[in-house]
């Protein structure tokens, strides 16, 4: 029922929190406007997560909020950063980015449907970003955001990241417990999908509490405690 009503005009339907994989085998056709709470992985996660705005043709907002920490090498990757720092046209980067067969055509949009970083300059009356687009974070956690990307980490070796792993892999296989793998997806049941699991492995030098798992990979405390437990125990050894 719920589904039904996401393609529905008159739906009652106001806000929904979702994933990515959001509208997968659902046309949703009057959304405009995406927020996305935190800076995406990637670029390409959010023009994903941005196309679901705007498909009924009308001019629509996709807005990050985002802490400087998600922003750091760790947390994203380089287009996204320099996407969400950019002080020049967002469009612009993004037509760049994925059709820049296309740059000789963006003259015809003019000043209209602005970015935030146009907006100041467009007289036409019509676009939509009226809020500030930017709130300015004191220094200190600018200081943070660097201290994040560049000094705190540790030197785990392979055998140790492997090991993690199958520590990882055992503790998902536990947690599915009596439910029927083959008809639930694992990744769902205990927020261990391989995709967390390798980031997990993959950055796990930069990982020294429970929060900082649940900051990026799981956000179930008590799961987060187990994953902290087998890193602590492995790279205590």
């Amino acid at each position: 029922m719920i589904v039904d009503s996401f393609c529905k005009v008159d739906s009652t339907l106001r806000i929904v929190i979702a994933t990515t994989a959001f509208g997968m085998g659902v046309n949703v056709p009057n959304i405009n406007i995406i927020v996305h709470w935190g800076a995406p992985h990637n670029i390409q996660g959010y023009m994903q997560q941005s196309g679901h705005a705007g498909r009924d043709g009308t001019q629509s907002l996709s807005i990050i909020y985002y802490h400087p920490s998600d922003i750091s090498t760790v947390a994203t990757d380089t287009q996204t950063r320099e996407f969400c720092l950019l002080q020049s046209c967002r469009r612009k980067f993004l037509i760049q980015q994925f059709t820049p067969e296309a740059q000789s055509t963006y003259s015809v949009l003019g000043s209209c449907l602005c970015c935030d970083n146009c907006k100041p300059t467009c007289r036409c009356g019509a676009c939509l970003l009226d809020p500030p687009a930017i709130i300015e974070f004191d220094e200190s956690l600018t200081k943070f955001a660097q201290l994040f990307d560049e000094t705190i980490m540790r030197e785990v070796h392979d055998q140790q990241r492997t090991e993690i792993k199958d520590e990882l892999l055992h503790l998902r296989t536990k947690l599915v417990g009596n439910s029927c793998a083959s008809l639930l997806n694992v990744g769902m049941i205990t927020g261990l999908s391989d995709k967390v699991i390798n980031d997990i492995v993959t950055n796990v030098h930069y990982i020294f509490s429970i929060d900082d798992i649940m900051s990026q990979y799981v956000f179930e405390r008590k799961t987060a405690g187990e994953v902290f437990d087998i890193i602590d125990n492995v790279l205590s050894d």
